[in-house]
């Protein structure tokens, strides 16, 4: 115990205490500000890591810079030495130094750590522009795919069937469909919607209700003039979970970008599924900024697998195979696993407002997607509150209001855009409805009800000539 006594002295005399208090808070502060800013630029997700490694090798250099100005002590035992020799300091551009230091000593001033300090940050501040500007240029692997002309902003993508390669037949299902929910959050990428695919299948003169494998992925993609299908697999080791998608290009099979999470067991799937997607959305080239701005997937739709599978089941069942009371059944059995399970209640909801029976069901169901509408991704939540005011409180002015905010985040949102035109019609703004109507057709110029739309919106402006045409 005597032998730390003195170097517990020397560190209470030379008031390191305070310096490293001081230089924690300062340290605290700084870190404060970088997350801050990564927040409000949209900065990249290894910043704050970055300047934190830099502030704690920051620590020891302070540290040192504080125990040399104070003097190198002389060792008891020794001669009584002069004062001059115990007291001594010179006078180096204002700061003092241990007498007779010399060489790495005087490197040891606070000017000197005050001004590497100033340098280390200023060499992140050099990285972080670099990284951004290779980003937004489309330079070397850290390029977005949308600038170096791979895909363009919101061109339409396939979103191939991911292939099952584990003990769980459902859980590629899943995947893909958890995956599809996360994508749609992005103001980047766009998928193909699934009634999109099953028209094009149907003209393809094939089963609208097959799985949807790359090959026929790519067969859409080609026919439809789409340069881009996203093709993926889940793979199984031991307990663990391997989730991989490729953007691959339609015509030649070339691999575009590729991306891989891998999940330690069944319950760490989701949130996998969350972080594959914003690799996608960051890779693509959207904004860091929107990609934080999103609701996490594991938040926005379930924390339970079993539902998660449930539900992919019904998806399938009500946009692929038309099959609507296997649908209403597998949502009944998800919000009967997760009872928040708000896309889940919706996609119920608006299955049993589609067949106008049962009112009472989906009344409550839509209420209960509203309810629970914070878990929901912001395009779901505009369509469900769109939804709740059109089917539940019949306020169609506020289910305007949440399809304009939808359309002023995702201007191609075609079922806001159509429904509009009907909830204009019904209003008896009739240009209004024309207007959106003639916007869905520019959408999608397939669909019949568009056309229907802005049949009957010029009808009743009285324009019978445009009408017939």
């Amino acid at each position: 115990m005597s032998g730390l006594k003195q170097p517990i002295q020397e560190v209470h005399r030379r008031s390191l205490w305070q310096v490293l208090g001081i230089y924690v808070a300062v340290s605290w502060v700084v870190f404060q500000v970088v997350q801050t800013l990564t927040e409000g630029l949209g900065l990249p997700d290894w910043v704050p890591p970055l300047a934190f490694v830099l502030l704690l090798i920051g620590l020891p250099i302070v540290m040192a810079t504080a125990f040399v100005q104070e003097g190198i002590p002389v060792a008891r035992g020794s001669e009584e030495a002069s004062p001059e020799s115990e007291s001594v300091a010179d006078a180096v551009e204002g700061e003092a130094t241990a007498p007779g230091a010399g060489g790495v000593w005087r490197l040891f001033t606070w000017r000197n750590a005050i001004l590497g300090g100033v340098l280390a940050f200023a060499f992140l501040g050099v990285v972080v522009t670099g990284y951004t500007a290779m980003r937004a240029m489309g330079i070397g692997p850290v390029g977005s795919l949308v600038a170096k002309g791979v895909i363009a902003p919101r061109e339409r993508i396939i979103l191939a069937d991911f292939e099952n390669l584990t003990s769980d037949s459902l859980l590629a299902v899943a995947v893909t469909e958890a995956l599809r929910t996360d994508l749609s959050q992005s103001r980047v990428v766009r998928l193909a919607e699934p009634d999109y695919v099953r028209r094009v299948l149907v003209r393809m003169e094939t089963d609208p209700d097959i799985a949807l494998d790359s090959d026929l992925a790519r067969e859409v993609a080609v026919r439809e003039g789409l340069r881009a299908v996203m093709v993926g697999q889940v793979t199984q080791a031991g307990t663990a979970f391997v989730l991989s998608a490729n953007l691959i290009a339609a015509e030649s099979g070339e691999i575009m970008a590729g991306w891989r999470e891998t999940a330690r067991d069944s319950d760490g799937v989701i949130d996998a599924i969350d972080r594959l997607s914003k690799g996608i959305r960051e890779r693509t080239g959207e904004s860091l900024k929107s990609i934080r701005g999103s609701e996490p997937l594991a938040r926005a739709t379930t924390g339970s697998l079993e539902a998660l599978l449930k539900y992919s089941q019904a998806m399938r069942a009500l946009e692929y195979e038309g099959d609507v009371d296997k649908g209403i059944s597998l949502l009944e059995d998800a919000v009967g696993l997760d009872s928040a399970f708000a896309m889940a209640w919706r996609k119920l909801g608006v299955a049993l407002s589609n067949l106008s029976l049962e009112k009472a069901r989906y009344v409550e169901a839509l209420t209960k997607a509203y309810e629970h509408s914070d878990r929901l991704t912001e395009r779901e939540r505009y369509r469900t509150i769109a939804s709740y005011h059109e089917s539940v409180t019949g306020e169609d002015d506020k289910a305007i209001t949440a399809y304009r905010a939808l359309l002023d985040v995702y201007p191609d949102e075609t079922g806001a855009v159509n429904n509009l035109s009907v909830l204009y019609w019904f209003a008896r703004d009739y240009a209004a409805s024309e207007d959106m109507a003639r916007r869905a057709l520019a959408l999608d110029s397939a669909m019949a009800f568009h056309h229907t739309n802005l049949l009957v919106a010029l009808v009743g402006q009285g324009k019978s000539d445009e009408a017939a045409a």
